[in-house]
């Protein structure tokens, strides 16, 4: 078997959480503190979300709804809300803060 590896998009930085919405892949760019989409159908590039708290791992519910795990100073797991607000769903364990979710 033989792999064909494509850069779709240069400089990234580090990325992480692949989670794919059903016509694209969303993923994240840690140290710009950015979820970005990969658009499969013109191979676009965009911008989905700002401010993320170097957010790492993704998860889309089967309603759409978009969760991270936040690293940085944020240490929680979200929900980021489509009117652009955060739900805080856990930000510590045992009464202790999450060092690094994914």
């Amino acid at each position: 078997m033989s792999w064909e590896f494509e850069v779709l998009a240069e400089p990234m930085g580090l990325t992480e959480g692949p989670a794919w919405d059903g016509s694209g892949l969303l993923f994240t760019n840690i140290p710009n503190s950015r979820v970005m989409r990969y658009d499969a159908a013109n191979g676009e590039i965009s911008v989905v979300r700002t401010g993320t708290n170097n957010a790492n791992g993704l998860m889309l519910d089967p309603a759409g709804e978009l969760y991270a795990c936040e690293g940085g100073n944020g240490r929680r797991m979200v929900r980021y809300e489509k009117d652009g607000g955060v739900t805080v769903l856990c930000d510590n364990y045992e009464g202790k803060r999450l060092n690094s979710p994914n």
